[in-house]
């Protein structure tokens, strides 16, 4: 088992300058006759791009007195990498909003605090705490399932930049390999627009000109196929595992060990059903475990039992946090929405969706196949009744359906392969080594090649010897240079 923990701090994406806040400022800004937010007394702790975003807004138009600027707003109506991290600030591209074409503060008292914040824009102060999973038969069905969640339209998969391939670069592609992200989000503030296409009018302008003008793929690029129009700030601990499915015969056995080993860091009651369980679990999985906001002191490798999980979880305060999720129903909209005209938006809308599938089809994570060689063994029982046995060739093929519910077939296999086979009333075993695995088998075809004599199959069985399951059928039926598929049920 491969297991990594590790905290990201905030502003993870931007190399937080040591230099004294003026030597960050780029033009001389006018002195403000109002109260200063509570961030701009901890610069330090800012990005650069955050800090430049801070001065614009205090040298546009000055908030009210005795106001804070509510947290988080940097984070909104931004550009946004949909095929980057999921909710994560390392995935924010360019601001889109002039600070400097907005005239006038709203203003909403919120307890003892009033806060500052641009007239369309929404925000509720939350204490929240909630679970979110996503999983996946492999690594894009789970991207797909995040990237639902994000609102995303298109059949494409986003978010593949949420695994860190230098944990997980061997079973990123692999086709027995299932996928679960398990999220614990602290949540302190939701921001969001309160009409996302109204910001057309306080776009920077050459972000203006860039939509209306530039061509499809390079406007993409620069600024995204989406932007954000709600976010969730707080903290945030994710517990991402690949698990090797071939070594599980239940699938239900199997979901029950990744609640367990996921509980065992966020709550104090937690156990496996079993130590195999236990152990059979951390032989078969890649586990990587990383926590967001909140004191990095405590978090990341820090965190080893659900005591240390809530010190962590107790660290996370309003300046400690972060973008963690998008808002109920999506959070992102199709920048293709900031157009001035009908005609430029329809045309946009169309060159994203081709853009998207082109990146799917460049970073996606569809198996590559490498399917296992399996063993399997073929019993057959022919008739007791005179005339029921047979000199003749019976071949055979198996039917599966693997774990992407594809249809697989497998060759004919000659099953005339010992003297005196197919003797009345007799139990024969066929061993084929090394077929490509089917996955779960469900059908079993039969080819008796004699056209004079028939032969009577009274019933099949069929044990996948590389992982034990078992199939069979009655069959009680005449062959006569027929096929017949017959269907087979686990035992």
């Amino acid at each position: 088992m491969t297991f990594i923990i590790k905290h990201k701090p905030v502003n993870k994406m931007y190399k937080v300058s040591k230099m004294k806040p003026k030597q960050l400022k780029s033009k001389k800004r006018k002195s403000l006759k109002t109260k200063a937010p509570s961030l701009l007394q901890n610069r330090l702790r800012l990005s650069k791009k955050q800090i430049s975003f801070l001065n614009e807004v205090e040298s546009s138009q000055p908030q009210p007195e005795n106001t804070h600027l509510i947290p988080g707003l940097h984070f909104l109506g931004c550009g946004y990498n949909i095929f980057g991290s999921y909710a994560d600030e390392s995935a924010i591209l360019e601001r889109l909003i002039d600070p400097n074409k907005i005239k006038q503060w709203g203003t909403t008292p919120q307890g003892s605090k009033t806060y500052a914040h641009w007239p369309f824009v929404k925000f509720i102060k939350k204490s929240k705490a909630l679970s979110q999973t996503f999983s996946g038969k492999n690594l894009d069905s789970m991207c797909k399932e995040m990237t639902k969640k994000a609102g995303i339209s298109g059949s494409y998969c986003g978010f593949q930049g949420s695994v860190n391939l230098d944990t997980y670069k061997s079973v990123s592609k692999s086709y027995y390999h299932e996928w679960y992200r398990k999220l614990s989000i602290i949540q302190k503030w939701q921001l969001t627009l309160d009409n996302p296409t109204q910001i057309r009018k306080f776009l920077y302008p050459n972000v203006a000109k860039a939509i209306n003008n530039w061509e499809p793929n390079k406007l993409f690029k620069r600024y995204g196929l989406y932007f954000t129009d709600g976010v969730i700030l707080g903290g945030k601990f994710s517990y991402t595992s690949a698990i090797d499915t071939y070594k599980w015969a239940s699938k239900d056995e199997m979901n029950l060990a990744v609640k367990a080993s996921y509980f065992s860091f966020v709550k104090s009651s937690a156990s496996y059903t079993s130590t195999t369980i236990k152990n059979k679990y951390e032989s078969s999985s890649e586990i990587e475990i990383e926590t967001v906001g909140g004191d990095n002191i405590v978090g990341g490798d820090s965190i080893s039992n659900s005591q240390s999980y809530q010190n962590w979880k107790n660290s996370i305060k309003d300046e400690d946090i972060t973008l963690i999720d998008f808002t109920d129903g999506g959070g992102l909209t199709g920048i293709w929405e900031l157009a001035s005209t009908h005609s430029r938006r329809s045309y946009l809308q169309q060159k994203a969706r081709e853009y998207g599938e082109k990146m799917e089809d460049k970073y996606g994570f569809n198996p590559l196949g490498g399917r296992k060689l399996v063993d399997y063994v073929i019993k057959i029982k022919t008739g007791n009744s005179k005339y029921d046995d047979t000199d003749a060739k019976v071949l055979a093929r198996l039917v599966g359906i693997d774990r992407l519910g594809i249809r697989r077939v497998g060759l004919w296999e000659n099953l005339d392969t010992v003297k005196n086979d197919r003797e009345r009333g007799k139990t024969d075993e066929h061993y084929i080594d090394k077929h490509e695995d089917l996955g779960e088998l469900i059908q079993i075809e039969l080819y008796h090649t004699e056209k004079k004599d028939a032969w009577v199959c009274e019933w099949v069985e069929i044990k996948n010897k590389t992982n034990g399951k078992t199939y069979s059928a009655r069959v009680n039926k005449k062959f006569k240079h027929n096929k017949s598929l017959i269907s087979l049920t686990e035992e």
